[in-house]
């Protein structure tokens, strides 16, 4: 019975984070921006951007410029990297970067002291940095259909044990 609710708990976040409109942290008010030519225009009222299921292969550098970005969403893309400068997104509240081809989390994404919601599955992720237990305001952590190692997933459920952190699951 409790891997068929896990696995229907990952079929509903999964299929929350691609629609980019159930993120929780923003207002009515806020325009979700699809295109990144269209968020530029608009730089300062950017605080959605979901560059979801667009192919991307690098993490665009124009993100950068979104200083009131609270919500990224770069689900299904075939991302590598994400850049050390992820660490000046000072706002970001969620940020989901399910299904891409993620190997390394930089040190820079625990300096984001506003992340409460993360998704990292289905990536290429087999370690995870040390300094994720600074994220002491994350609320939600979906790390499955990774390659991690029970020690990380262990060390992260005793630092940040409000955290509700989903890893691998049978189905």
């Amino acid at each position: 019975m409790r891997p068929l609710f896990i696995s229907l708990l990952i079929i509903f976040c999964c299929s929350k984070c691609k629609s980019g409109y159930d993120y929780g942290v923003v207002s009515a008010n806020d325009k979700v921006y699809k295109s990144l030519k269209k968020a530029l225009r608009d730089k300062s009222d950017v605080t959605i951007l979901d560059l979801s299921d667009q192919e991307l292969t690098e993490f665009p550098n124009e993100i950068f410029e979104f200083k009131g970005l609270k919500v990224l969403n770069l689900n299904y893309n075939n991302i590598h990297v994400i850049p050390d400068r992820i660490g000046e997104l000072d706002n970001l509240e969620v940020l989901f970067i399910m299904k891409n081809k993620i190997e390394h989390l930089p040190n820079e994404l625990t300096t984001l002291r506003n992340l409460r919601n993360i998704n990292l599955m289905k990536n290429q992720l087999s370690n995870l940095p040390s300094s994720m237990t600074d994220l002491t305001r994350l609320e939600r952590l979906l790390l499955a259909y990774n390659n991690l190692s029970e020690s990380d997933v262990k060390m992260l459920r005793r630092k940040l044990p409000s955290c509700y952190i989903v890893v691998d699951v049978v189905l």
